[in-house]
């Protein structure tokens, strides 16, 4: 029994890591490159590295924690030290979310030009987007974690997958009518 559910978790872990990395701006670059000339690609490019920068500097060992945090809680009384855990969790993610969605939208505007110069003054709104969506994209961590830790991974891979095919045919319609 061991050995299947080994099994299965290491394909379905496999198949999120298949969904994870064409789903990692992937679509929207490769629209972008047949639509739109290449210092917007170029600014778009920009605006994923800083967000994920941002991303990753402020939620990395917050997140590195949650899930251990949670595999334990689950050990000790099963869904319910589980249960408990989850919306603190939300809570807390969601106020780190918004942080990373307000802070960036302020500071970004001077940090491109920190960082890249007045050149690249075009690459704000798309990282004050960027910054935005991943605030609100940072909610998904503890429901990644949860799943994870109550061996719910085949909703995770359902959910992965029908995020990506909802993310294509929005950057289906809207990259090339807008960039």
């Amino acid at each position: 029994d061991l050995n299947r559910r080994m099994t299965r978790h290491l394909a379905l872990t496999g198949g999120l890591v298949v969904l994870s990395s064409l789903s990692a701006r992937s679509v929207e670059t490769m629209l972008l490159k047949a639509t739109a000339p290449l210092e917007i690609v170029g600014f778009f490019a920009l605006s994923g590295t800083l967000t994920n920068g941002a991303v990753d500097f402020l939620a990395s060992g917050l997140s590195a924690t949650l899930l251990p945090a949670m595999a334990r809680a689950y050990g000790r009384g099963s869904h319910s030290g589980l249960d408990r855990l989850l919306p603190d969790a939300v809570r807390l993610f969601s106020a780190l979310g918004f942080a990373i969605a307000a802070l960036g939208s302020v500071v970004s505007p001077g940090l491109v030009d920190l960082l890249y110069g007045s050149r690249y003054a075009g690459a704000v709104v798309a990282v004050q987007v960027s910054l935005v969506a991943a605030g609100i994209g940072l909610l998904s961590a503890p429901m990644n974690a949860y799943q994870t830790t109550a061996d719910r991974q085949a909703q995770r891979v359902v959910i992965t997958g029908s995020v990506l095919a909802i993310n294509g045919i929005v950057a289906l319609l809207l990259v090339p009518e807008f960039g």
